[in-house]
């Protein structure tokens, strides 16, 4: 996926940094507007937006990892007497900023996410710059990202807004490193090496992105059928570039091994207290996945629908590039990327309701519509028949309400994802 040099997409004077911070307080504010109607000062408002997992990284950044002595059960996990299930990108951002700044733990956690919201706005801004998008598809591809039903959480002190940020920094730093120093060690490599090690402290899922340098490279200017020592020394740089999304991870597994004598104890905690357990073949198997209403809790069935959503998107992407798509081999590393980003969440989750799949599916929805936006702009027609776009249109306005339905249930204390 080769960069062109000449961005021509821009808001006025205004720069990425500016409109991406608009963007991100656009977001919040939207969303703390729905903490009004909870009795109490704005300041206990505010701290209404930790909520569930919250909780359990404010405990790590307060007290650090814990496990009973005796034998583990759901309870403990769920009541915090057992958090090595969480990774810790977010409880340490937390800790460092509570003691330089000298707020308290669950203030630091929401500026960690409120900051983290900017920077993957301004990222994501950025990206749309640097493929020179039209500023009408540039509203379209923000807007397509900030009604995802899940969107509201990158405000929240939950990892959603550390995770997207480091990813599509990710994403734009290793772009940038391909179009101007691919082959070579330079400042857009460290810069891509160093999101990419901070996405692997926060999600294990990180290791998505292991191979999104790589298919950048095959792509670009290092296709040869013959390996040289200036292709093998251009592969490596690419490779280790990819290795850096799953350094933070096996730190953590390491501190595992050295405190509590099992490096693998996140695995087996996300067994005991959510019943995790991986089905590969889980994505063929559409009775996993297929809403139940009226049969289950209309949540579960919501985040069942996720999955079904994210995979008609999909199949939306392969009849479009099958058809009409003229430089679908640059734009194939994003899909690789999402897709993994889906399917591995998706495999631990199969023996579960789905709890919390709308959740882990809004990395590959940002994903999926920054390619649907290259697409667009690339046939400089619309992307859905004239016919559908009433479909389209109908289908944003359910994803708004939707996500004010989870707004009001997670401030209101009730499980969303």
């Amino acid at each position: 996926m080769k960069i062109k040099s000449a961005p021509r997409f821009n808001f006025e004077s205004s720069s990425a940094w500016v409109v991406g911070l608009a963007t991100a307080g656009i977001q919040f504010l939207c969303i703390f507007v729905f903490t009004l109607g909870i009795p109490g000062s704005l300041s206990q408002n505010y701290l209404a937006l930790n909520n569930w997992d919250s909780r359990h990284y404010i405990q790590i950044a307060e007290t650090g990892y814990v496990l009973p002595e005796n034998k583990i059960t759901s309870e403990d996990i769920h009541g915090g007497r057992a958090n090595a299930v969480f990774f810790p990108g977010l409880p340490l951002a937390a800790r460092s900023l509570s003691r330089v700044a000298g707020v308290s733990v669950p203030v630091a956690l929401l500026l960690i996410a409120h900051f983290s919201c900017w920077m993957f706005w301004t990222y994501f801004i950025l990206l749309l710059r640097t493929y020179r998008v039209p500023r009408r598809m540039a509203r379209f591809a923000v807007i397509s990202v900030g009604i995802h039903p899940a969107a509201f959480f990158m405000v929240m002190g939950y990892t959603e807004a550390l995770f997207l940020a480091f990813l599509a920094g990710f994403v734009y730093w290793t772009e940038r490193w391909h179009r101007n120093s691919a082959g070579s060690l330079s400042w857009e490599w460290a810069m891509a090496a160093l999101h990419g090690f901070g996405l692997s402290t926060v999600r294990i899922v990180s290791w998505a992105l292991a191979l999104f340098p790589v298919i950048t490279a095959c792509h670009g200017r290092f296709k040869k059928l013959r390996p040289s020592r200036e292709s093998v020394r251009d592969y490596f740089w690419a490779w280790a570039l990819g290795g850096s999304v799953t350094l933070g991870a096996l730190a953590f597994f390491y501190f595992c091994q050295l405190r509590f004598g099992d490096w693998s104890i996140y695995f087996k905690l996300q067994e005991i207290g959510w019943d995790n357990q991986t089905r590969w073949l889980a994505i063929f198997n559409p009775l996993t996945y297929i809403p139940r209403f009226f049969f289950e809790h209309a949540v579960d069935s919501f985040n069942r629908a996720s999955v079904t959503y994210t995979l008609v998107i999909f199949g939306i992407a392969y009849s479009i590039e099958k058809t009409r798509g003229y430089h679908w081999r640059g734009r194939f590393a994003l899909y690789f990327s999402a897709f993994f980003l889906f399917y591995i969440p998706l495999t631990g989750k199969a023996n579960t309701p789905m709890d919390s799949m709308i959740r882990y599916t809004l990395p590959t929805h940002v994903l999926m519509v920054f390619a649907l936006t290259l697409i667009r702009k690339e046939r400089a027609r619309s992307l859905f028949p004239k016919k559908l776009k009433w479909l389209v249109y109908a289908g944003g306005i359910f994803s708004i309400i939707l996500q004010a339905w989870f707004i009001t249930r997670f401030l209101h204390g009730r499980w969303v994802a």
